[in-house]
């Protein structure tokens, strides 16, 4: 299942979720994820085209990964031509982009920790936890 990290504890975005959940799942999805904490099931995951393939066991995703990088490795010239479709793929403006965001989120996080906020949110979720066992 996919969740984001922060969901739980209530801190801030991170791992640029904020930008990359927004573009591959649209806002309302992403809001849901950030804001309260909704899991993705590994078929609505693939479903939202967020991955390519889901695998029943860690043998069947090996398997996926391998057929994939044969096909990717199967054309003409693909010692040329991949790496220059991963340089178009990732280009430099949007490597900064991610690092842009990257670093305001941590900022963020930082601020919470910081003041005090994400203590007390922890120490919140525990006391939650604790109840919800009794």
């Amino acid at each position: 299942m996919i969740q984001s990290i922060q969901s739980n504890k209530q801190l801030t975005p991170e791992f640029v979720s904020s930008l990359l959940f927004r573009e591959a799942f649209g806002n309302s999805i992403t809001n849901e994820l950030i804001f309260a904490g909704r899991k993705l099931t590994s078929s609505e995951v693939k479903e939202l085209k967020f991955v390519s393939g889901v695998g029943e066991n860690q043998q069947q995703l090996n398997e996926m990964a391998l057929n994939c990088a044969k096909q990717m490795t199967s054309w003409p010239l693909a010692d040329k031509t991949l790496p220059l479709f991963k340089k178009m793929v990732r280009y430099p403006a949007r490597i900064q982009l991610l690092e842009n965001i990257h670093e305001m989120e941590m900022e963020f996080l930082n601020q919470r920790l910081t003041n005090g906020e994400s203590a007390e949110a922890i120490m919140i979720l525990l006391q939650q936890q604790k109840k919800s066992k009794l």
